[in-house]
C-alpha cells in the first residue's frame, strides 16, 4: 500500500492536490496499521518496525515535496514548472512537538552543524 501511494501520488510529476491526497491516504493506512498490526515473534516485530519506518519516510518525502514549490532536477511540479533561484538551498525538516517544521539553509551551512541541533 505504501509503495502504491508513493508511486501514484508522489511520482514523476507532482502537484499539490496529488501530494495532499497521497498524504491523506498514507495517514489513513497508518491508522489502519495501528489498529491491526501485530507481531508473534521477533522476526515479525522487525518487519513491523520496517513498515512503520517506511511510512515515516513516505510522510517526510510527501511533506518535503509539498514544501518545495519549484521544479528542480528530478523534482518536477506541474503547479510550479520553473526553477526558483531563491530555493537553491537545503530544505531541512525537523519534528518539533510532533509536527513537521521546515527551515531553508544556505548551501554548505546545513551539513556543517552538528546533527543533534
Amino acid at each position: 500500500a505504501i509503495q502504491c501511494i508513493m508511486r501514484d501520488y508522489c511520482g514523476e510529476l507532482r502537484a499539490e492536490p496529488m501530494l495532499s491526497t497521497g498524504l491523506a491516504h498514507l495517514n489513513r493506512v497508518r491508522e489502519k496499521t495501528r489498529e491491526t498490526m501485530k507481531a508473534e515473534n521477533p522476526h515479525e516485530l522487525m518487519r513491523c518496525y520496517e513498515v512503520l519506518n517506511l511510512m515515516d519516510l513516505g510522510e517526510v518525502v510527501l511533506l518535503c515535496a509539498l514544501e518545495r514549490k519549484e521544479t528542480r532536477g528530478r523534482h518536477k511540479r506541474a503547479d510550479y514548472p520553473y526553477l526558483n533561484p531563491y530555493m537553491n538551498r537545503y530544505l531541512i525538516i525537523k519534528q518539533v512537538e510532533g509536527k513537521a517544521v521546515f527551515a531553508w539553509e544556505e548551501l554548505g551551512k546545513a551539513w556543517t552543524r552538528p546533527r543533534w541541533e
